[in-house]
């Protein structure tokens, strides 16, 4: 049974990947009945592109919304459309061709309320691609049972929206995986559609990759959400203090010890290294990138350490 769906997307100062992103939106197999997008208070062109496409024949409504967050954004955008299917995405990535038929054939089939599709890394010199190397499972890795689908590829049907109650507008960053969690406790069914493809450009530094992970990390420890990269970088960092702290006092007490506790150090370098190296070439990535994956996922590491604390110490505060 084919459905009216309404494609939604937030944007704020996308200029650059905006007309990929439209051209993408509106060369679907699929056209979706509406196409919402909502700016946050762009200071680009961003707005003034829309409207050009708006006026060539574009069927694209345009709302600003000066200062809206991500969930402000998406909530706007579900409450101006009127069809019974909604379809979310970002306004920075590309859709495949064939994104929107696939990703809501499992709602009309009747086979789940929420339907997450996959999002592969676009990812061009060397330190994209070794941060899509490191951050980016392939969609075989993915567990469908315990998949939290990210709102840059996801549809479902409006009344799942209402009864989780929307997208929680407090929330800056987690906004996604939250929304996920309530739909999830009020009972929804949910697919995994890695079929349903959309490509996203990866951090091209790794000052910025570790601002994206901070924020992350910072707003999940804000919300309690204690998922198992958080308990691996706080178990891995007690190793290691533990073992510095140990080679301290080798040093003072019994320094031919010392070399013990740094040959450990060592050694758990390696095999970290090691690690994602080869999870890299598993995943058919360059050897360039490969190399430079630990390098990549020691920053988002610390990342999530830093922010999670952050994060927490807020919750705690409030």
């Amino acid at each position: 049974m084919s459905l009216g769906v309404a494609l939604v997307a937030t944007l704020l100062n996308e200029e650059k990947a905006l007309a990929e992103f439209l051209d993408s939106v509106l060369s679907q197999t699929r056209s979706p009945q509406e196409i919402i997008l909502v700016d946050g208070g762009s200071r680009d062109r961003s707005c003034e592109i829309i409207r050009e496409y708006i006026e060539n024949g574009a069927p694209i409504r345009l709302f600003v919304e000066e200062g809206a967050n991500r969930s402000e954004g998406r909530n706007r955008a579900i409450r101006e459309s009127s069809q019974p299917i909604i379809a979310v995405c970002d306004a920075g990535c590309r859709l495949e061709k064939d994104w929107l038929e696939k990703i809501i054939a499992p709602l009309e089939r009747g086979e789940a309320d929420v339907a997450g599709g996959y999002y592969a890394p676009d990812a061009g010199n060397l330190i994209e691609r070794a941060v899509a190397a490191a951050t980016v499972p392939t969609a075989a890795e993915v567990n469908p049972e315990t998949f939290l689908p990210s709102s840059r590829s996801v549809a479902f049907r409006r009344e799942v929206w209402e009864k989780a109650g929307g997208y929680p507008e407090w929330s800056l960053v987690s906004e996604d995986t939250l929304f996920d969690l309530a739909m999830k406790k009020a009972g929804m069914r949910f697919c995994f559609v890695p079929e349903a493809l959309v490509h996203w450009r990866q951090q091209g530094n790794f000052a910025g990759l570790f601002r994206q992970f901070y924020r992350y990390a910072c707003s999940d420890g804000a919300a309690g959400l204690l998922f198992g990269h958080y308990r691996k970088v706080f178990l891995m960092s007690g190793w290691l203090v533990g073992l510095v702290l140990l080679a301290m006092a080798s040093l003072r007490l019994e320094p031919e010890f010392t070399v013990v506790p740094l040959a450990v150090i060592a050694l758990l370098a390696l095999v970290y290294a090691g690690r994602y190296v080869l999870r890299s070439r598993k995943r058919g990535w360059d050897w360039a990138a490969a190399l430079l994956s630990p390098v990549a996922m020691a920053v988002v590491d610390a990342a999530h350490l830093i922010g999670y604390l952050r994060g927490l110490l807020g919750r705690k505060k409030r």
